[in-house]
Parts: C-alpha cells; structure tokens; sequence
C-alpha cells in the first residue's frame, strides 16, 4: 500500500480496497456501516474518509478514546408565528 493518503487528507482508493478488501465505492461505505455503524458518502472512485476519522473509529473499537463526543448542544425551542384563526 504505496499511497495510504491522498493530498486532500483522505484514504486513497488503494487503501480502502486493503482495508475493506472491496472495490466498489459502495460496497465500501457498507463495509464501514457494518463494520463501525457510520454512513459514509462515497463517489464513483472511492467510499470519502479521512485517514484521522478511520483511525479515531478504530481507537474507539479499541476503547482508548477516554473522551465521549461532544454532546450536539440544545436546539432552541420552536415557535408558530401564525395566529390562530
């Protein structure tokens, strides 16, 4: 595996084929939702990750993330504008 990261951060299509043993983007992003429960987008070359995100998914399978994910903050409360007729 000559090339594991392409100039824009993510996993090349020769990396993901090791690492997923698949050739269709699809199929890679179905690898990665069986294999850590995460939807990735994909194109027609290869299944979008970033080399840093792969290596985080594993260190949580491994359990060596001691921080949790930042919880996604409160939305504020909706309300209607109209009046009732």
């Amino acid at each position: 595996m000559s090339a594991v990261m392409s100039d824009d951060g993510l996993l090349s299509a020769e990396a993901l084929q090791s690492i997923t043993g698949k050739t269709r983007p699809h199929a890679q992003a179905a690898w990665f939702q069986r294999q850590f429960a995460v939807s990735l987008p994909y194109n027609t070359e290869r299944a979008i990750i970033s080399r840093t995100l792969f290596e985080q998914l594993q260190a949580k399978r491994a359990g060596l993330l001691s921080q949790a994910a930042p919880a996604e903050p409160e939305r504020p409360r909706l309300y209607s504008v109209k009046k009732p007729a």
